[in-house]
């Protein structure tokens, strides 16, 4: 087939909406009649609750609903993978958990009565570290309730498991082993042990809204920041006790996925929906700036490492523990996906455990597992690298994996590597950099300015392209000349819709603008999708849309070759058939011709992709190399990155623009996580000290550097256009970073972010 889209700068249909504020976004969403919901909240971070009086709160003015812990739809458990416990439980397990809620007509008489709600706690001891959690005289943040609520959400449980959530099989990931590690670490020249850490990261900074209403016996619920509506919905018909088929879940432009069903489950879903039923009302929740500080975070993580390498820079084995915070509420085993992969070595033991504390929930985020596990990888094998005397160039390509190596981590264990471009990517980024004038070997930097120094820094990064057991779906359509495609993927920003329909257009053969893609979407309209989280849309969405038209393409040949009113393709082999720019012709004699129009005036011409999923073919993970090139300030200990290359294998790039904002947004991301970006809990109270923007600092546009975006020409095999995911493999770029203050100053820290009172004490000065 030929791309005369794919590949090409189109301008997005959805560009003039978002520039012009047309586009409907979050709050602009509303039913008429609807009721205000407000959440009473725990000042405690362990407390019982014994008792609660609503009598005053429900004689003010407005209020319609209130549904507290000893309410019986309240007690229900959440069923959901990444979230566990009752819609509102009889303890409160952090400062900020919801205790109880009100649905009124105006957000100030609901403020009202849960002001009214009188509550009588018993104060529990609480912990917030995870290894002080971890230790035997640590408080349980769940106690014998986790054995019972987790054999309700996982079967498999078993065990009294209380202070953490792994690992425990048959749940992948928990435990990997491969190879003999105490054979390779006694085969090992060199070995060093390193403790690093992460830290949480607030998940969106846009606010998120919910709306529910009840017709009869149906559930019409708006979700304004969800990536898996069809999670969303079997969430609410579980917790309802009610068939997903009486479940509609809307999702318009999706911006900011801190909230979506299947990674986060929060409350607020499930009581949105119980006080609209209670009500006989339409409730809507609208997250507040405040309460972006008290959902759902990024893992904050411990990575306990050991690795040995040959004199000549070989890894030979790995011992790896991750530790990550869940919070209270999180129960993941795993996070997943994880760097460890990366590496082509025969031994290794890995070890995962999700970690219970009295701090909010925390959950998948933009590359799960490997934020943490990727900069704490690579700084040991940097470490490794410098004490076995070889260069970081020298030390990554002799150890990172290569096609037909095992991946283990992401899905399915021991499913073979489709392909990579490290040697490529490296050499083209050290080059951008310019790396062989600027490296002058560990710890040295480049240049000395009086009390400013500069130094590079590099790192690698593998992140899965979907989760390849999932199942994704589409549906095209032919409405005379026009392919109407209908998929299950929401648009998060990231314009996937236009990559729809270039990839739609040049695999029929259309025009771009002969492509509709279905924008606004619902459960009950749209094709069945797992979830738009893990980068799913250009590996998995455009393989089912790929399988669709080209059943849509065939149906259009045959009929074209049959039909009396196409002469100058009647009784042609459908093998000698084209399609191109909208009109079917003869391969060998282009002038006979006829307009698709011809032929999709006729009905029925669809084509289907159902339950599509790329599980038992090898793994195709995207991949990125990143050099970064900055400035530190001794005196300061402020750093200034100059540039970042980033150097990106996501296969053949469907759409340039597109694909290059996701880097450019994923780079920011990551360079707020390596420098500022950091959740600050009271060690006494647990109370967040900055859940609140203007105490959260993020980086703006006039903190963004240089950045350089460059692409691999690998085209992969496992989709039909070549493609992989692309917008969470730069997650590296804090590692760079780091990599480069080390080559600047001979100074390694362990956590990020790399703060300036972290570099002074590094340094010795404060």
């Amino acid at each position: 087939m030929k791309l005369k889209n794919v590949g090409v700068r189109n301008r997005s249909k959805t560009f003039t909406g978002k520039v012009t504020g047309q586009t409907l976004m979050n709050n602009d969403y509303s039913v008429e009649g609807t009721l205000r919901l407000k959440f009473k909240r725990s000042p405690y971070a362990h407390a019982r609750i014994i008792s609660m009086d609503t009598s005053k709160a429900e004689k003010v003015k407005g209020v319609w609903g209130i549904l507290t812990p000893f309410d019986k739809e309240a007690q229900t458990v959440v069923p959901c993978h990444n979230w566990f416990g009752e819609v509102l439980p009889m303890k409160a397990r952090f400062v900020g958990d919801e205790v109880a809620a009100v649905a009124a007509e105006t957000e100030e008489a609901a403020l009202e009565a849960i002001d009214l709600i009188k509550v009588e706690y018993e104060v529990l001891p609480a912990v917030f570290d995870m290894d002080e959690a971890l230790k035997d005289d640590a408080p349980y943040v769940h106690g014998e309730e986790l054995d019972q609520n987790m054999k309700k959400v996982h079967p498999q449980y078993s065990g009294n498991r209380n202070k953490c959530t792994g690992p425990y099989p048959p749940l992948h990931g928990s435990e990997l082993d491969w190879g003999d590690i105490e054979k390779g670490f006694a085969e090992s020249d060199v070995v060093i042990e390193a403790e690093l850490r992460g830290q949480r990261q607030i998940t969106s900074y846009m606010p998120q809204t919910l709306i529910a209403r009840w017709e009869g016996e149906r559930l019409l619920f708006w979700t304004l920041g969800a990536h898996s509506p069809f999670n969303t919905r079997s969430l609410l018909a579980g917790v309802l006790g009610i068939k997903p088929s009486k479940v509609t879940v809307y999702v318009p432009m999706v911006v900011g996925a801190s909230m979506g069903a299947y990674n986060s489950s929060h409350r607020c879903y499930s009581i949105t929906a119980i006080l609209a039923k209670k009500t006989g009302r339409p409730v809507s929740y609208k997250m507040t700036l405040e309460d972006l500080g008290i959902y759902k975070h990024r893992h904050s993580t411990i990575h306990r490492i050991k690795m040995g390498a040959t004199k000549d820079g070989k890894v030979m084995a790995i011992d790896y523990l991750n530790l990550f915070d869940n919070g209270a509420y999180g129960s993941k085993v795993s996070p997943w996906e994880n760097h460890i992969d990366i590496f082509s070595t025969s031994n290794v033991k890995a070890r995962w455990a999700g970690v219970f504390t009295n701090l909010p929930m925390c959950g998948c985020l933009r590359a799960v597992g490997n934020v943490g596990s990727g900069p704490a990888i690579g700084e040991a094998g940097d470490i490794l690298a410098e004490k076995v005397g070889i260069d970081p160039i020298s030390f990554w390509k002799k150890n990172h994996y290569h096609a037909g190596d095992p991946i283990r981590c992401s899905g399915n264990p021991f499913m073979p590597l489709s392909s990579e471009d490290f040697d490529r990517m490296i050499d083209t980024g050290a080059e951008a950099i310019g790396w062989n004038q600027k490296w002058k070997g560990w710890g040295v930097p480049y240049q000395v300015s009086g009390s400013k120094k500069r130094g590079v820094g590099m790192a690698l990064n593998s992140h899965m392209s979907s989760v390849q057991q999932f199942p994704s779906g589409a549906h095209v359509n032919m409405a005379g000349g026009t392919a109407i495609v209908n998929t299950g993927f929401v648009d998060m920003g990231t314009d996937n819709s236009l990559m729809f329909a270039e990839v739609a257009a040049d695999t029929i053969g259309l025009k771009l603008e002969d492509v509709e893609i279905i924008r606004t979407f619902s459960t009950e309209a749209n094709i069945y999708n797992m979830t738009t989280g893990a980068s799913p849309s250009a590996f998995q969405g455009t393989a089912a849309i790929y399988q669709a038209c080209m059943e849509v393409k065939n149906k259009l040949l045959q009929l074209a070759s049959t039909m009396p009113f196409c002469p100058d393709l009647q009784g042609q082999p459908v093998e000698n058939l084209d399609i191109e720019d909208g009109f079917i012709f003869v391969k060998d004699n282009p002038e006979k011709r006829a307009p698709v129009t011809a032929i999709a005036r006729l009905p029925n011409i669809s084509g289907f992709a159902l339950d599509h999923n790329l599980e038992r073919l090898p793994r195709s993970p995207q991949q990125s190399v990143m050099f970064a090139d900055i400035e530190v300030d001794t005196e300061t200990g402020m750093i200034n990155v100059l540039k970042l290359h980033i150097n990106q294998n996501s296969g053949r790039i469907l759409n340039p623009d597109s694909a290059e904002n996701n880097i450019y947004g994923a780079a920011a991301t990551f360079l707020g996580y390596g420098l500022y970006e950091d959740i600050i809990f009271d060690p006494k109270t647990g109370t967040t000290l900055n859940g609140v923007l203007s105490d959260y600092p993020t980086p703006t546009t006039l903190d963004m550097p240089e950045m350089e975006v460059a692409w691999s020409k690998d085209i992969d095999t496992v989709n039909p256009y070549g493609a992989k995911g692309m917008g969470e493999a730069p997650i590296a770029v804090h590692q760079a970073i780091r990599a480069a203050l080390y080559n600047a100053t001979g100074c390694r820290i362990a956590g990020f972010p790399l703060t300036p009172d972290k570099v002074l004490k590094a340094l010795g000065k404060i």
